[in-house]
Order: C-alpha cells, then sequence, then structure tokens
C-alpha cells in the first residue's frame, strides 16, 4: 500500500508542477492573443494591461499540491523503508 500512496503522492506533485508551467503559458499569451483579436477587430484601443489575467489561485493550489505531494511522497517512502 504504501507504493501505491508513493506513486500518487508523486503524481500530486507533478499536477503541481504541471499547473505552474500551465499558469507561466497563458500567463504570456494572452496578451498575443488580445493584440492579435484587436488588429482584426480594428476598433478601439489595444491596451497589454487589459489582458493581465490573476492567477493568485491557480499558483496558491499548485503551491499547497507540491509541498503536500512532497510531503506525502518523504512519509510513504520512509514507511516503505522501515518495513523491510
Amino acid at each position: 500500500m504504501n507504493k501505491v500512496a508513493f506513486v500518487m503522492s508523486s503524481i500530486l506533485m507533478f499536477f503541481g508542477i504541471v499547473l505552474v508551467a500551465w499558469g507561466q503559458v497563458v500567463k504570456s499569451l494572452l496578451p498575443k492573443i488580445g493584440y492579435m483579436v484587436f488588429k482584426l477587430h480594428g476598433s478601439g484601443s489595444y491596451s497589454p494591461s487589459k489582458y493581465i489575467v490573476n492567477l493568485s489561485g491557480l499558483y496558491i493550489i499548485a503551491t499547497i499540491s507540491i509541498i503536500v505531494g512532497l510531503w506525502f511522497s518523504v512519509v510513504f517512502y520512509k514507511k516503505g523503508s522501515k518495513q523491510k
């Protein structure tokens, strides 16, 4: 059971890393997509500040999942090594 829990906690940690990477991609791509839409539409004024996304909630969830996954990985690794 400890092996399964160790793998699951490692997956949780990997999920947090993927969330951080996804957030960085969205944060860098959204102003460029906004500029393309502005060029196609043609009216109004373009400002990159209009397309800044607040991803603090995503980063908090990612940080918590990385920390919890790492902590559980260490705990289950120690439990598995004691049983042998």
